[in-house]
C-alpha cells in the first residue's frame, strides 16, 4: 500500500485471457481495472470495544473522492478506446452503499454521456 500511495499507483490492470480453450469459460478475454488508492483501500479502521472483547466490531470507513472517480474512470475508457474494446461495464454496490460507491456510478455515468458516448458501443 505504502507504494501504491509513493507512486501514486491508482489503476490496476488485470487482463483475464481464456489459456485453455474448450473448458467451461471459454473465449474470455476482459480486462478489470481496480482503483488502488480510493474506497476501502484508504485503510481507516478501528474496533469497537463491547464489555470486556476490545475486538468486537470492526469498522472500515471507505473514501472516494469525485476527482479520484474520474481518474480511474478516464483511465478506464481510454484504455478501452485504446485496445480496441468494445464494451465497459461500471461494477459498483451503489444500491447499498449509496454515497461511497453511488458517487462512483453517477460520474461514470456523466463522463460516459459528456465524454465517450459513441466511442464505444455499450453504456457503462
Amino acid at each position: 500500500m505504502r507504494l501504491r500511495e509513493e507512486f501514486k499507483l491508482y489503476a490496476n490492470l488485470r487482463p483475464a485471457l481464456t489459456v485453455v480453450p474448450g473448458g467451461r469459460f471459454d473465449n474470455i478475454d476482459l480486462v478489470v481495472v481496480r482503483e488502488n488508492l480510493e474506497g476501502l483501500y484508504i485503510g481507516h479502521e478501528h474496533y469497537v470495544q463491547i464489555d470486556d472483547d476490545p475486538h468486537a466490531v470492526a469498522m472500515a470507513t471507505g473514501i472516494n473522492t469525485r476527482a479520484g472517480c474520474r481518474r480511474i474512470l478516464e483511465f478506464a475508457f481510454e484504455h478501452s478506446i485504446a485496445t480496441g474494446r468494445k464494451k465497459i461495464t461500471v461494477v459498483h454496490k451503489a444500491n447499498i452503499m449509496k454515497a461511497l460507491t453511488g458517487i462512483f456510478k453517477e460520474t461514470a455515468e456523466a463522463m460516459y454521456e459528456a465524454k465517450y458516448k459513441g466511442r464505444s458501443s455499450s453504456r457503462p
